[in-house]
């Protein structure tokens, strides 16, 4: 049962103290613009081309999806040291329905939804590791790969126009955001969590939407979907170029955690009302 609140419980008050440290963080520095990686995803594999050397530091991902009918995830795997592309096609990542044995491979530190009317676009902070990038739609599980080395790069960080938090017992957002511009991910959790704000039709209360979730009914019948961020592991932060509709909107995780003891993040509570302006 969902419960919407008119302000925060004393439960609350450590994490909107991290979130106010998040929110006051300098948004960018000077320099130059990242490095960006570009992955072309289609029917036949994963193409990746660089623009700039890739050390360390700000790096911008440009996923799309231009022969893609429909929605393809894809997920973008920061690798243990010793873990190689082969382990990561040997294991079972479709779909992304255990983070567990992902995380056993490396960090998710990035990822979202592409075909060929949506790019997914972010930076992040890379650390001196190999990278996979996975379509884990396709059957195939097809992927590539790109290196960051240690030389630290001069890159500047891109401008936020507005954070929001998630952790594992929910969200924290701010009253609205703006439909344009990059907004600034932060996963303060343990646990991997996603962003997926429904744009909710006219006809849809939020109190509508909450305990449709709830109960678990499919919420395209009340709106339009964006994924804002995939799923990505605890303790990352992702600078998402986004274009969105201006309008009220349901923020939902829908990770299900598959281990035993597992609990899905609807019912953690990462469920909250935005706007768009």
């Amino acid at each position: 049962m969902f419960r919407l609140s008119s302000g925060p419980t004393l439960r609350w008050l450590p994490a909107l103290a991290l979130v106010a440290v998040a929110f006051a963080a300098p948004t960018a520095a000077h320099g130059s613009p990242p490095p960006t990686v570009e992955a072309d995803v289609d029917l036949q594999g994963v193409v990746i081309t660089s623009v700039g050397r890739l050390g360390q530091g700000p790096v911008r991902l440009h996923l799309r999806g231009r022969q893609l009918a429909a929605p393809h995830t894809v997920a973008v795997i920061e690798l243990k040291p010793g873990v190689t592309a082969d382990d990561v096609r040997a294991a079972d990542v479709g779909g992304l329905q255990d983070a567990g044995e992902i995380e056993r491979l490396g960090r998710l530190v990035a990822g979202g939804d592409v075909w060929e009317r949506h790019d997914h676009v972010t930076t992040i902070k890379a650390r001196a590791r190999e990278h996979a990038v996975v379509d884990v739609t396709s059957n195939d599980q097809t992927m590539g790969s790109f290196h960051v080395d240690h030389v630290a790069g001069r890159a500047a960080l891109p401008r936020s126009t507005a954070t929001f938090a998630m952790h594992d017992r929910g969200f924290v957002v701010p009253p609205s955001l703006p439909a344009d511009g990059v907004l600034r991910i932060v996963n303060q959790g343990e646990l991997a969590h996603q962003a997926v704000a429904w744009r909710l039709n006219a006809r849809t209360s939020v109190r509508g939407a909450v305990q449709a979730v709830g109960t678990g009914r499919p919420l395209w019948r009340y709106g339009d979907a964006t994924v804002l961020s995939g799923l990505v592991s605890g303790h990352t932060v992702n600078r998402v170029e986004v274009r969105l509709r201006r309008g009220r909107y349901l923020l939902v995780s829908f990770y299900n955690e598959l281990a035993p003891s597992g609990r899905s993040d609807i019912r953690r509570g990462l469920v909250a009302a935005m706007r768009v302006h």
